[in-house]
């Protein structure tokens, strides 16, 4: 069960999408310079990397990097926004009743599919209709599980039912409340139109075939016009599409290459956009012919504390947590190993997420306060070992900068560093260590019981056996929430036990950038949940649409 939420982030690392858009060089002085250097013109090509396209059924590919490119074609009815709360896209408006089970949407006004139709609420039902149909099969389910971290087969499962009011309004009933039923709806609307005969039945096997001849339909930014075997997929942007902002770009090409051959395709002027995480920002800081466009990623670092352990329970088991939480230097981490790609965090909450509380940083580093909690509690002699994998590099030099300011407040700790990730999750699910140092990768959909409910002690998830009862109370709470704000109370409270009990010490969440050819200008800003976020303000000035470099 640990392997299903903890990841050892220098292992596994994730080709996602996040928000929160930070930038190396900043990102707001570049959005100025480029507002008044260069006049916004429309027009212009700009080729973004994918992988091989094994077909051209969005539902049906494997492949991480085409997801991205999907969301030019098709939208939700929601979509997540940089400080992680939601906001309307196909839903013009909603409303949340039934204590939480009910959601009534009412749908955006002149939407129309790429081919001239009508977006209604018949294609909602639809699209639900077939997500469900499709779980059923452990083949479709597997493969859908991977296309969209949105679509998530146990929260589409407690749909109850699908109600169309009339083609603008439809009515959602789920079988329970939860405090996730608009992040549940954040998956792509498909037009019902191609797959539904006359008699109205459902063409459950021609919506999941999997074909080359697949012509995908959306009603986002950008249509579908061809697709070059082997070699791209070509779109142009949507001059009827329902939002204001119309793209300034025209055409986007995919371009078709094997994971390992896009950095190259970058350095030769193949593709103008590269996503990385900070592993390769050095590759990229000294080329003048890119802008590095960074922000923190869902991957959060983190101290868990074996609450098996004596030394960790009770009064003083908090004060020596709130002391070891004083005594890291985190900015130092961040600049030494980190060399500033790092966001400091305190939480497992995302970062700029709305659900954070404005305390959620209070142990900031202060040895001479790390050292007065232990003297105040008569703590002394203290002793422990850090667990942490040494495969990855800056995860071993991350423990190492720890140890040093954990013996500066008199803590010694042993080195239990680990070559083997199984191995390692072996010994925390044996409860075999006293501090771990490890990674996690957050959904945008917040629930932390995994981590903190005491029934997730037994499964493995909540892997430190943290117990508390009011915890266990509130999670269950904001987890069934009637309403958004009920929802951001209750992960209030929950936050205030977190920073009282400390059962994980924050450190930061890694940074992720796009990398983007200097032709390419406008308020960018990625988010690990939609790399190309805000695609239609980007523009190339027209002195530099025919591929032209700046001096």
């Amino acid at each position: 069960m640990i392997k299903q939420k903890i990841k050892i982030l220098g292992v596994i690392l994730l080709v996602s999408l996040i928000f929160t858009a930070c930038t190396s060089g900043g990102n707001d002085s570049e959005k100025v310079e480029d507002e008044e250097k260069y006049e916004k013109a429309y027009g212009g090509e700009m080729n973004l990397p994918i992988e091989t396209v094994e077909n051209m059924n969005p539902l049906l590919s494997e492949n991480e990097s085409l997801y991205s490119f999907y969301d030019l074609i098709y939208e939700g009815l929601f979509r997540f926004k940089d400080d992680h709360d939601m906001e309307n896209v196909l839903a013009k408006d909603y409303k949340i009743e039934n204590e939480g089970r009910t959601i009534n949407i009412k749908l955006r006004d002149n939407v129309k599919w790429h081919d001239g139709e009508d977006f209604t609420s018949k294609d909602v039902k639809f699209t639900i209709d077939l997500l469900r149909h499709a779980f059923k099969t452990k083949e479709y389910r597997d493969i859908l599980s991977k296309y969209d971290k949105f679509i998530k087969p146990e929260d589409i499962e407690h749909i109850y039912s699908v109600n169309i009011v009339d083609e603008k309004n439809i009515t959602i009933d789920f079988d329970r409340s939860f405090s996730n039923s608009l992040e549940t709806l954040a998956f792509p609307i498909f037009p019902a139109h191609l797959f539904i005969d006359e008699e109205e039945n459902i063409l459950y096997d021609t919506a999941l075939e999997n074909t080359k001849d697949f012509k995908p339909i959306g009603s986002g930014a950008y249509k579908f016009v061809s697709y070059e075997e082997g070699k791209k997929i070509n779109l142009e942007s949507n001059d009827n599409w329902w939002n204001e902002d119309k793209p300034y770009i025209k055409n986007i090409s995919g371009i078709i290459l094997k994971a390992d051959e896009f950095k190259n395709a970058l350095d030769k002027g193949d593709i103008d956009v590269l996503e990385t995480t900070f592993k390769s920002f050095d590759d990229f800081k000294k080329d003048k012919d890119v802008r590095i466009r960074e922000y923190a990623s869902n991957d959060f670092d983190f101290l868990g504390f074996n609450f098996k352990n004596d030394k960790f329970k009770g009064k003083d088991g908090k004060a020596i947590r709130q002391a070891i939480a004083h005594a890291i230097d985190r900015d130092k981490i961040i600049k030494d190993v980190y060399n500033e790609d790092a966001t400091k965090a305190s939480l497992p909450l995302l970062n700029n997420s709305y659900l954070l509380n404005e305390n959620a940083d209070m142990y900031e580093y202060d040895v001479k306060e790390a050292k007065k909690i232990l003297k105040k509690a008569d703590i002394k002699d203290l002793k422990f070992k850090l667990m942490t994998n040494s495969n990855d590099k800056y995860r071993e030099k991350t423990a190492d900068m720890i140890i040093k300011d954990l013996n500066e407040i008199g803590i010694e700790v042993e080195k239990s560093y680990e070559d083997d990730l199984d191995s390692m999750i072996s010994k925390m699910e044996k409860g075999d260590f006293d501090i771990a140092l490890l990674g996690l990768e957050l959904s945008e959909s917040v629930d932390l019981t995994f981590a903190f409910h005491s029934d997730n002690i037994e499964n493995g998830s909540n892997f430190i056996s943290y117990s508390n009862k009011e915890m266990d109370k509130l999670l269950v709470e904001a987890f069934s929430a009637k309403d958004r704000k009920v929802k951001k109370d209750k992960y209030k409270e929950v936050q205030d036990i977190l920073l009282e009990d400390l059962p994980y010490v924050g450190l930061f969440f890694t940074n992720n950038a796009l990398i983007m050819d200097e032709r390419i200008k406008g308020d960018i800003k990625p988010l690990e949940y939609g790399l190309y976020n805000n695609i239609e303000k980007w523009f190339i000035p027209e002195e530099l649409q025919k591929g032209a470099k700046e001096e």
